[in-house]
């Protein structure tokens, strides 16, 4: 077994991230906030050739994209290469553990709102979450998943059976990507840590399917023969090759079903989540506000049960602008305003730290940064920022047209 632990030292590499760094921080300083850097959490598995693992897992976590953490930690055993990349300051509610021993290993990543098996998971390394996950995963693999609640992606190495396990979330909100690259199979939760991996192309089926649908369809992404996990499944790959794995299957959708007990089972729901969100928080939350139906929907809830938040208001351009000031008026909160885009160096700048204002995110999206920003300034560290809940809940809980009764 190889386990090997320590910071980049390429010397352009080192250069250029601390460089950029610096900038954003010296931009920072000057907006009189203090901004986080290193904060992400991202890992990759790579099995094949038991040579070339170590020096392949170094190329692919070099190549992440995003602010993750610089701190670097590989471990290969047994035909496999494990390595993640450790952030030095944490987004809030983000949590990863490891449990390795000469048996198994077992990683898990995310946020995290409920306990899992009597243990809450704690922010930064949890040293217990992992350890019970591999016991869970000992007593029936594909329940060990079940008790997960939150947004999270992970992987299992059972080093005896030579079996590797990857699971994201119910939502894939933690994606995931997977590809074969000569005798070697990747998982990587960072699209562009393929670049020094392999030759890489654009899929022209998953570019038109982005450009009409908005998003590649099935397990497919805009780059050729690179596949991404779907929804709440386990894939397992091992010697008899590769097969996938729900484990959990949206619940059918009642068929009768009156309009008004739709309305309260989606409030009932969100009022559980924004609860849920504090207890794990453990602080005032903020809610992105802009006045349009799934804001509005999140106030409601904050309000009726009394978690302490800050609205932030960054869209002053929306139609609903009217609507988000009287809300807050209502509610007797003062409403804090995004910082609004001057002039183009603005724009620039705020393109530019786009994955330091939101969590990496790959958007080059002005309003999120603004959004970002605004947080930094108000001291809010926790963000509820709703996207079409009348889609995605409703599509849950309203039965189909024809089978309502008033």
């Amino acid at each position: 077994m190889q386990r090997e632990e320590f910071d980049f030292c390429d010397s352009q590499l080192t250069y250029r991230k601390f460089s950029a760094i610096s900038g954003k921080r010296e931009r920072a300083k000057m907006l009189n906030v203090t901004a986080p850097s290193d904060h992400l959490v991202g890992w990759m598995v790579i099995a094949g050739p038991e040579s070339d693992l170590l020096a392949k897992i170094d190329l692919g976590l070099q190549s992440f994209v995003g602010d993750y953490g610089l701190k670097k930690t590989t471990v290969v055993q047994n035909g496999f290469a494990f390595g993640w990349r450790e952030p030095l300051s944490p987004s809030p509610l983000t949590t990863w553990s490891l449990f390795h021993d000469e048996k198994i290993l077992v990683f898990v990543e995310g946020s995290f709102y409920d306990a899992y098996c009597g243990h809450r998971p704690q922010e930064g390394y949890d040293p217990v979450l992992g350890r019970q996950l591999c016991n869970e995963y000992r007593r029936g693999a594909e329940n060990a998943l079940a008790g997960l609640s939150g947004s999270y992606s992970g992987c299992i190495i059972d080093y005896i059976s030579r079996r590797l396990m990857t699971f994201v979330d119910r939502l894939a909100t933690k994606p995931l990507f997977w590809a074969r690259e000569g005798k070697n199979l990747v998982i990587s939760s960072n699209l562009a840590s393929f670049r020094n991996l392999r030759a890489i192309k654009i899929d022209s089926l998953g570019a038109f399917q982005y450009l009409t649908f908005g998003f590649p369809l099935g397990t497919r992404t805009l780059l050729k023969d690179i596949s991404i996990h779907r929804p709440s499944s386990m894939q397992v790959f091992d010697d008899h090759g590769h097969r996938t794995v729900s484990y959990w299957k949206i619940p059918d959708r009642r068929q009768t079903m009156p309009v008004h007990e739709s309305a309260e089972r989606i409030a009932d729901a969100m009022e559980q989540c924004v609860v849920r969100i504090h207890r794990a928080a453990n602080r005032t939350l903020g809610l992105g506000l802009t006045g349009g139906h799934d804001s509005r929907v999140i106030l409601s809830a904050l309000v009726r049960q009394a978690v302490p938040f800050k609205p932030i208001h960054w869209d002053e351009r929306n139609a609903n602008d009217k609507t988000a000031r009287k809300l807050c008026m209502l509610i007797g909160k003062d409403i804090k305003l995004a910082p609004s885009i001057s002039n183009g160096e603005d724009l620039e700048s705020l393109r530019d730290d786009v994955f330091l204002y939101t969590q990496g995110m790959y958007r080059y999206h002005s309003g999120f940064s603004r959004l970002g920003r605004a947080c930094l300034q108000h001291d809010v560290k926790c963000l509820m920022v709703g996207f079409a809940g009348d889609v995605i809940s409703g599509g849950l809980t309203i039965p189909s047209p024809h089978y309502m009764r008033d």
